[in-house]
C-alpha cells in the first residue's frame, strides 16, 4: 500500500509539473520571440516543403520521458513531419535534437496517466523512448488564456500529422483564411491609380470654328491658327463636332488613350451661297434682272428676312410683283 501510495503521488506530481510546463506556453507573459514564430496556428508548410515532398511543421513545447517518473523539459521549437521522417528542433539550436524515420515511431497517441487523457501528444520512438509534445496555440498564447489540461486541441493536429500525414497535408492546404490567424496579413488591396487624363488638340479649317465634345461646347478655335486644345479628358471614345457659319457641321469619333494628346483635324465644307437679303433682291430688281429669274434664285437659295409690310413696300417700289413677293414669303430660311 505504501508503494502504491508513493507511486500515485509521483504520478500526480509529474502531471502537475507537466501542466505547469505546458501552461508556460499559454501564460499571460507573452514572449515576443514566440509571437514571431506563430506563423500558423494549426500547422503550416515548412520553408523546405515542396508540392512533391511536403513538410509540415508545428510550434510546440517538448518534453522527454527518460523514466516513468522523470520528465525532462526540452523547451520550445518546431516539430516537423515529412512522409519519411519526424524531427524536432529546439529554438536557438542549429541541428535537430530528435530525428527518426517513421518506421522508428512505435505509436503516437494522446498521453494518458491513470486512465486520464491529457493534452499532450505521446510519441514513442525506438532508440529514444517517450517524447511528449504540446502545440502552442497562438490565439490562446497571445491572449493569455490557459487551456484545460484535458483539452485535446493541444495535441490533435500533431497526432494527425503523425498517424495520417496525407490527411494533415490536405487540411493545411485547404485551411481557410479564418484559420490562418497568425499567417502574415495579406497586403491591403492597392486602389488602382486614377487614369491619366488626356487632351484633344483640334485644328479647324476655317479658323474661329465652334468645337463640341460629346455635344458639350468646349470653345472656339483660335483666329490665327484655328487651334483649340480640350484637356482633362479621361481615356475613352469621344464624339467631336465642329461648326461654323456658312459651313456644314464636321463630326468624327476619336478614341483617347491614358495620358494621350490626340490631334484632330477638321476641314469644313461650304454650305453653299448664303440666303438672299432684302438688299440682294432690291439690287437684282433695280438691275433689271427678270422677275421670273429672281423668283428662281429666291426659291433656290432662300431669303434671310421675313416679308413685312415695310419690306413689301420697298420691294414693290423696286419693281416686285405679286408672284415674286409670294416666292419671297415662301423662301424664308
Amino acid at each position: 500500500m505504501t508503494f502504491l501510495f508513493r507511486s500515485s503521488r509521483r504520478l500526480a506530481l509529474v502531471v502537475l509539473l507537466l501542466a505547469a510546463a505546458l501552461g508556460a506556453a499559454q501564460e499571460r507573459k507573452v514572449d515576443p520571440e514566440i509571437v514571431n514564430m506563430c506563423t500558423a496556428e494549426r500547422g503550416e508548410f515548412a520553408p523546405e516543403s515542396t508540392p512533391a515532398a511536403p513538410v509540415l511543421r508545428f510550434l510546440i513545447t517538448a518534453m522527454q520521458g527518460s523514466a516513468w517518473s522523470r520528465i525532462d523539459q526540452k523547451g520550445r521549437g518546431f516539430l516537423y513531419f515529412s512522409r519519411d521522417r519526424i524531427w524536432y528542433q529546439r529554438v536557438g539550436t542549429q541541428a535537430p535534437e530528435l530525428s527518426h524515420s517513421r518506421q522508428e515511431l512505435s505509436n503516437a497517441k494522446q498521453w494518458t496517466v491513470l486512465g486520464k487523457k491529457y493534452n499532450l501528444g505521446e510519441f514513442n520512438f525506438r532508440g529514444s523512448g517517450k517524447w511528449l509534445f504540446g502545440q502552442i496555440l497562438c490565439t490562446y498564447y497571445v491572449e493569455g488564456v490557459e487551456l484545460d489540461a484535458y483539452d485535446a486541441r493541444i495535441s490533435a493536429d500533431i497526432l494527425e500529422a503523425a498517424n495520417s500525414f496525407e490527411t494533415a497535408v490536405a487540411r493545411v492546404k485547404a485551411m481557410p483564411p479564418s484559420e490562418r490567424k497568425w499567417a502574415p496579413a495579406p497586403p491591403a488591396p492597392v486602389a488602382p491609380p486614377p487614369p491619366a487624363v488626356g487632351s484633344l488638340k483640334v485644328y479647324t479649317v476655317p479658323a474661329s470654328a465652334q468645337v463640341y465634345v460629346d455635344d458639350v461646347y468646349k470653345g472656339t478655335s483660335s483666329a490665327a491658327e484655328g487651334v483649340l486644345v480640350v484637356g482633362d479628358l479621361k481615356p475613352g471614345s469621344y464624339r467631336i463636332r465642329v461648326s461654323n457659319t456658312g459651313f456644314k457641321d464636321w463630326t468624327a469619333t476619336r478614341a483617347l488613350g491614358s495620358g494621350e494628346t490626340a490631334e484632330v483635324r477638321a476641314t469644313l465644307e461650304s454650305a453653299g451661297p448664303k440666303p438672299l437679303s432684302v438688299g440682294d433682291v432690291e439690287e437684282a430688281l433695280r438691275n433689271a434682272i427678270p422677275r421670273a429669274r429672281i423668283s428662281q434664285l429666291v426659291e433656290r437659295y432662300g431669303v434671310d428676312f421675313s416679308l413685312t409690310v415695310e419690306i413689301e413696300a420697298r420691294l414693290r417700289s423696286a419693281g416686285a410683283d405679286d408672284s415674286l413677293l409670294l416666292a419671297v414669303a415662301k423662301a424664308k430660311k
